[in-house]
C-alpha cells in the first residue's frame, strides 16, 4: 500500500517493473555522427591520436649534452627559395 508513509521507498526492484525507452532521433544521431568526426580530426591535428615518443626520433640515440650547452645561431628558412640550397 502506498498511501502508508513507511513504504513510500520501494527500493531498486521498483524500477525493475518499468519497461526501458530507448529513444533515437534521427536529427539528433546525425548530429552526434557529425560532431565525433570533427572531435577525431581535431584529435588528429593536436596530435592526440598515437603518441610519439620523443625518444624515438632522435638521430642518435644515448646523446648527453652537457650542462651549459647553448645551440647555435644558424640561418633560418624562410621558403623563399629551394630548400637544397638552405642546407648547402
Amino acid at each position: 500500500n502506498m498511501d502508508d508513509p513507511r513504504n513510500a521507498y520501494q527500493g531498486p526492484e521498483l524500477l525493475d517493473d518499468i519497461p526501458k525507452v530507448n529513444f533515437v532521433v534521427p536529427q539528433l544521431e546525425e548530429a552526434y555522427q557529425k560532431f565525433k568526426a570533427i572531435e577525431d580530426r581535431l584529435n588528429m591535428m593536436e596530435g592526440s591520436g598515437d603518441p610519439i615518443e620523443l625518444a624515438n626520433m632522435c638521430l642518435v640515440p644515448n646523446l648527453v649534452l652537457p650542462p651549459k650547452f647553448k645551440v647555435p645561431n644558424f640561418e633560418k628558412y624562410k621558403g623563399l627559395s629551394c630548400p637544397k640550397n638552405h642546407l648547402i
